[in-house]
């Protein structure tokens, strides 16, 4: 492989793997070598044959222009230290650590330095997020009284166990394509008139000034959530 003009960039996953991709243009990427000390992570290394290394830091030593840390949470401080050691600039996924400590730890580090750091917050840029947005902001949903962002992966486990939803990954594996089948909107129609009645009740057992008493104290309770 030429080396020149290229740039490497370290990549680890959720798995533990790591990859290092050489990018000698935005529109070419080849994978340089593999970090992973799992028994799986030998077939990785030889299906693209690139060299395997054992650790982080064997890794780091064949130099790397980035890191993206998406290793398990409590993996994130020590392997951000090794890029800090390695002077590698990181992306690292949220949490940043485990306690306010941990993280500034890190930060303090990176900053001492020099070695750029950042947190990974994608969704805030995610075209489907953006299209969420403007899904609540016309009113499809109805009047929004509170909103929590949560994974859908165990909410949608029994859905599909149920045969209520089909699932396919979209162009980027972080993409889950869902749809509703035939029984899914089947059992969607049975349960809107219950779920339109229990609100209704609710609101007229509650009374509107109760309803806005309510409403008020959920956002004082939400806002409290966040500023903890």
């Amino acid at each position: 492989m030429s080396t020149s003009r290229q740039r490497s960039l370290l990549i680890e996953t959720p798995e533990g793997v790591v990859f290092s991709y050489e990018l000698a243009t935005p529109a070419l990427r080849a994978l340089a070598w593999v970090v992973d000390p799992s028994p799986k992570s030998a077939a990785v290394a030889a299906q693209y044959g690139v060299p395997l290394y054992a650790t982080l830091r064997e890794g780091l030593a064949d130099r790397a222009d980035g890191v993206v840390i998406a290793t398990p949470n409590a993996l994130h401080v020590e392997q951000g230290l090794a890029c800090v050691a390695a002077r590698v600039p990181m992306l690292v996924e949220k949490p940043l650590a485990h306690t306010v400590e941990e993280g500034r730890r890190l930060v303090d580090a990176a900053e001492a330095a020099g070695v750029p750091l950042l947190v990974g917050h994608m969704r805030r840029h995610s075209p489907i997020m953006d299209a969420s947005i403007r899904v609540i902001r016309s009113g499809k949903l109805g009047r929004l009284v509170g909103l929590d962002s949560t994974t859908l992966t165990r909410m949608l486990k029994p859905l599909n166990q149920h045969g209520w939803i089909q699932e396919r990954e979209g162009d980027d594996r972080r993409v889950r394509i869902i749809r509703l089948t035939t029984a899914g909107r089947a059992k969607l129609q049975h349960g809107l008139p219950h779920w339109k009645r229990a609100q209704a009740r609710i609101e007229k057992t509650l009374g509107e000034p109760s309803m806005k008493k309510l409403e008020a104290l959920l956002a004082r309770v939400e806002a409290a959530s966040k500023n903890k």
